[in-house]
């Protein structure tokens, strides 16, 4: 039987691996973002995800590695998909994503996990965790660079 034959609910924005066909069964949230809201940029380490929207309208954007560019390690992509109703997103293990809230009512999603002990890091989180040294110098940094660049730090010593 083929994903076009199985019958899951699941109507992906993106395309999922082929093997993806219905909601993963062993972590699961429900998040509600109000309107003019959006989830913080976050990744999970240990799980991937498939996220259902149940009320409102949103966008899902996740940024991964640039699969086109393997030759240049440190690039990135995004892709940004318009998220309603019915509709689920696949997220890869690690990848970075966030939803917005682009309507006026509450935007409510369906989390669902492949691991019991999902973990989920922030990236404000991250950021705070950085001696302010190293946090000013990366936000400041080029990220057009596609070559991670040795930077000099904003305190000397």
């Amino acid at each position: 039987m083929t994903n076009s034959e199985q019958n899951t609910g699941l109507q992906f924005v993106n395309t999922p691996p082929a093997n993806v066909t219905a909601p993963y069964t062993e972590g699961t949230a429900s998040i509600t973002i109000p309107s003019g809201h959006l989830l913080t940029p976050h990744w999970h380490p240990n799980a991937d995800e498939i996220t259902t929207c149940t009320a409102g309208t949103g966008t899902v954007t996740i940024i991964a590695p640039n699969a086109a560019s393997p030759s240049n390690p440190g690039t990135a992509t995004y892709q940004t998909y318009p998220f309603k109703v019915g509709d689920s997103v696949y997220l890869q293990q690690g990848y970075f994503h966030y939803f917005l809230n682009s309507g006026t009512e509450d935007f409510i999603i369906d989390l669902t996990f492949n691991e019991t002990d999902f973990d989920i890091l922030s990236l404000n989180e991250v950021i705070s965790l950085l001696p302010k040294d190293i946090k000013v110098t990366a936000i400041n940094s080029d990220p057009t660079n596609p070559i991670i660049p040795f930077e000099v730090s904003a305190i000397t010593t």
